[in-house]
């Protein structure tokens, strides 16, 4: 009997959860549009266009972060939240040119670029922002600038942030 009080006490305080979940689960949900990954993390997709830095504070301010999309599985859950919308995820080559890693300092394991991507924008400005490149057919990657500051017609995009397990 002691163990059942006790019990509902600690579910009531929020400080357990029967049925799984722990406590600092949260639903996956908000954006405008979202889905669980096969990792039990949260994708939630966000049609503002914002620069790289803008989106990666959004998503900070859903403690979360923009998206990895290590593996295939999570790639295949991300592309279609984006319907077909350039949407910004969570790698880049700023700190050293062709060198991709995720913002949590991982270098790329698997990759889905678009053939002759990443292309680094040629000589004329730097691409150094991880995109989903829904507007294309094939929704795979492309490397494109941060902000504007470069080329006043790109730098913009929707954006993806990711949160849990």
């Amino acid at each position: 009997m002691r163990w059942a009080v006790s019990l509902f006490v600690l579910a009531a305080c929020g400080g357990a959860h029967v049925g799984g979940g722990g406590p600092d689960a949260r639903a996956c949900e908000g954006g405008d549009a979202h889905a669980t990954a096969p990792d039990g993390s949260c994708l939630v997709w966000f049609s503002t266009h914002e620069t790289y830095v803008a989106a990666q504070s959004a998503c900070a301010g859903i403690q979360a972060h923009l998206a990895y999309l290590k593996s295939a599985d999570i790639d295949a859950v991300a592309e279609p939240l984006c319907g077909s919308s350039d949407t910004f995820a969570g790698g880049s080559d700023i700190a050293v040119e062709g060198m991709w890693v995720w913002n949590d300092g991982t270098p790329f394991g698997y990759t889905n670029w678009e053939t002759g991507e990443p292309s680094n924008g040629g000589p004329t400005y730097q691409e150094d922002c991880l995109v989903i490149a829904a507007s294309r057919a094939a929704k795979g990657w492309d490397d494109r600038p941060c902000d504007g500051s470069q080329i006043s017609i790109s730098g913009s995009f929707s954006y993806l942030c990711q949160y849990g397990p």
